[in-house]
């Protein structure tokens, strides 16, 4: 289960709350708020552009976000974390993730911290 990007338009698949770009921008990475001087839509327009999800030659003068598809999420939100908390729940529950996987990769972190 990637956690590197979710989609403008999402939705929680327990509670089934449609998340529109509004919602789910204010879940994307902002770095000013963590002290760095680069803007929320620099840095997103950035990251976008690192990942291929908008052209390389993409002026980020011209970033809109509720016209682009995907955003780094700001993995310290509680909005964020309850999101993928339930898209692994889903997981679970339809058979495509074990929960022994879930305790390999928590194993995993545990080694590298």
């Amino acid at each position: 289960m990637g956690i590197e990007f979710f989609y403008s338009k999402d939705r929680d698949p327990i509670i089934g709350e449609k998340n529109d770009a509004d919602k789910t921008w204010e879940m994307a990475l902002d770095p000013q708020e963590y002290g760095f001087s680069i803007s929320k839509e620099e840095y997103q327009c950035w990251w976008a552009k690192r990942i291929s999800s908008l052209p390389p030659n993409f002026a980020c003068s011209q970033y809109d976000y509720r016209k682009v598809r995907i955003y780094f999420p700001d993995l310290n939100k509680e909005e964020v974390k309850k999101l993928y908390l339930h898209r692994a729940m889903k997981l679970i529950d339809c058979g495509w993730i074990s929960y022994g996987s879930i305790c390999s990769i928590g194993r995993l972190f545990f080694f590298i911290e």
